[in-house]
């Protein structure tokens, strides 16, 4: 994002084609203007959009916790 802001725009719910809950927050870039990671950054016109998935994050985080904890025995 180069150093520009982003700020959070909303939070929506969810179903997986198996059925699983989700829950995820968008957050929008202020301004993509005059960035100069822009043309690898999006394939759309308009500002950056990300969406993510707390629980993902958490489940990402303590995977790589019980690996480490594996690795010193």
């Amino acid at each position: 994002m180069n150093g520009r802001k982003l700020t959070f725009e909303r939070q929506n719910r969810g179903k997986t084609d198996s059925g699983y809950q989700t829950q995820l927050r968008t957050y929008r870039s202020e301004n993509c203007e005059g960035c100069l990671l822009r043309e690898r950054c999006m394939k759309s016109s308009g500002n950056r959009e990300i969406r993510v998935s707390l629980e993902y994050l958490r489940y990402k985080q303590q995977a790589a916790i019980d690996e480490m904890r594996q690795k010193i025995g």
